[in-house]
């Protein structure tokens, strides 16, 4: 199958500078998007530098990624996303520490990698990836947030005083601590499939309503994104918001690649240990 992405990313209608960064690498088949945290403490340098740190570091490693898929070692690709992501918080972390101008800036990240017929993702943080197959809009990824956390710990937020300046805090996001658990998840890619990694500043006002489905379906894919921020930006575009869509079209001759992992049942199975889980 073919990787087909485009991406757009807009300051919005308040902020004045843009602390949102994202990648597309067709030849790497990778996307990513980092949302900055930190204003004056330079969420954008934290930003830049995660996604600096995960495109060299796919780069370096693909042939690798490559090989371990055509041994069926895709525990192992897993494995080097997460090691991957620990690098990238190890280096903003790191540098948080060398200027008073970077001190606690941080950033989330969201990235998907095509490897052969499956879709490697690894996430932290509140940007989201959404997975859109056969017209059904899935959101795959989990918001580190403080309110989020406590609605999965069972607490009934339409009866809590819950502060508003706290409410989307993150709890987990790059940069801010020594150690970090990522999300990592293995997906099936099946022609037809498109993907949505997006910043906050789009899913907190899109998020909201019915017509998703039909923005990411819309035909021209490499007007999606754009038409995405510009939704967001007529809903009030209080943040800088940024769009990547991914698709994955048949080809007639197909890589061979693709053929070293037939595809099982369509079961989800979640294993213990670093949050990883797959989708099948």
């Amino acid at each position: 199958m073919r990787f087909v992405a485009y991406g757009s990313t807009d300051i919005g209608n308040v902020r004045s500078k843009n602390e949102d960064r994202f990648l597309v690498d067709l030849a790497l088949r990778l996307a990513v998007v980092c949302d900055g945290v930190g204003g004056s403490r330079s969420g954008e340098m934290a930003a830049t530098t995660c996604v600096d740190v995960v495109h060299s570091m796919v780069a370096a490693d693909l042939e690798r990624l490559r090989e371990c898929y055509r041994n069926r070692e895709l525990e192992e690709v897993q494995q080097t996303l997460v090691r991957i992501v620990d690098a990238a918080n190890a280096e903003v972390h790191r540098l948080s520490k060398t200027r008073e101008a970077y001190h606690k800036m941080a950033t989330t990240l969201t990235m998907l990698l095509g490897v052969g017929r499956h879709v490697f993702v690894a996430h932290v943080g509140d940007s989201r990836l959404y997975l859109l197959r056969e017209n059904k809009l899935y959101q795959l990824t989990v918001d580190h947030t403080y309110v989020n956390q406590l609605a999965q710990a069972g607490v009934d937020l339409n009866t809590e005083n819950i502060d508003p300046r706290l409410g989307n805090m993150l709890v987990r996001a790059i940069g801010q601590e020594h150690h970090l658990a990522a999300d990592v998840q293995m997906l099936i890619a099946y022609p037809g499939d498109r993907y949505l990694l997006c910043s906050d500043g789009l899913h907190r006002y899109i998020d909201k309503e019915r017509g998703l489905e039909e923005l990411v379906a819309e035909q021209e894919l490499d007007q999606v994104p754009r038409n995405l921020c510009t939704r967001a930006n007529h809903c009030g575009g209080a943040d800088n918001v940024t769009a990547i869509v991914v698709a994955f079209e048949r080809e007639p001759a197909d890589d061979p690649l693709l053929r070293a992992l037939q595809p099982t049942d369509r079961r989800r199975s979640d294993r213990p240990g670093r949050h990883i889980s797959s989708w099948f």
